[in-house]
């Protein structure tokens, strides 16, 4: 969370540079991805199921960075996580799974995996994605806000993890553990039209790199 409070200018103008960008038809590819493997959390039946959560990954969830957006619009958000072993290391060595346990490969261990994906995550206004949780507690969700209807006015954006429910406004920065149930809405604000985005970064949890 401190590296993307300390980097947060720099990661937002990359965003907002990337969507400039496509209006204008700079960028003649554009990698969100509407219909990508959560998409079903999230539909609406009056424009034919179409998803209003979007993900624009830097990183998979198998640990594999686009480099197409690494290395030209996102170059310096990628290096400033791909530096990180907090999120780019590999599974801790010493590590000892306690509690929600994540799926081990066939020699009973699971130091194969990563902790998963670096991505824009994109909600229209009005909508919401519901209650669902991660696969295991061996990782936090870490969240800069890239834009967000104001908090103090009407139509608010919040999360709600477990019994608790956050607001938060553009610039926010938080973290959180989605092995517990949680789900997000976007009101878009006073005139429900602004839409939600959010950088998503998942690390280990920290108690994993204790020895």
């Amino acid at each position: 969370m401190t590296l993307l409070a300390k980097h947060a200018t720099t990661i937002m103008n990359e965003y907002y540079q990337y969507e400039t960008d496509l209006q204008n038809g700079v960028i003649v590819n554009n990698k969100f991805d509407g219909k990508h493997e959560d998409s079903w959390m999230t539909k609406d039946s009056k424009k034919n199921g179409d998803s209003y959560w979007e993900y624009l990954k830097l990183r998979n969830a198998g640990g594999v960075w686009d480099e197409e957006l690494c290395n030209g619009p996102f170059v310096k958000t990628c290096s400033l996580f791909r530096r990180s072993i907090e999120i780019n290391g590999p599974y801790p060595k010493h590590a000892t799974c306690t509690g929600y346990c994540p799926e081990v490969d066939v020699r009973g261990r699971a130091d194969t995996r990563s902790t998963g994906m670096v991505s824009f995550y994109r909600l229209g206004a009005d909508k919401s994605v519901r209650e669902h949780s991660g696969g295991d507690n061996q990782r936090l969700k870490c969240h800069l806000v890239i834009r967000a209807p104001n908090s103090q006015q009407e139509n608010p954006a919040y999360i709600q993890v477990s019994d608790n429910q956050m607001k938060y406004d553009t610039g926010d920065t938080f973290c959180f553990d989605d092995s517990f149930y949680h789900s997000v809405h976007n009101g878009g604000g006073p005139h429900t039209n602004v839409t939600r985005v959010v950088l998503d970064v998942a690390v280990w949890h920290p108690l994993l790199l204790k020895k």
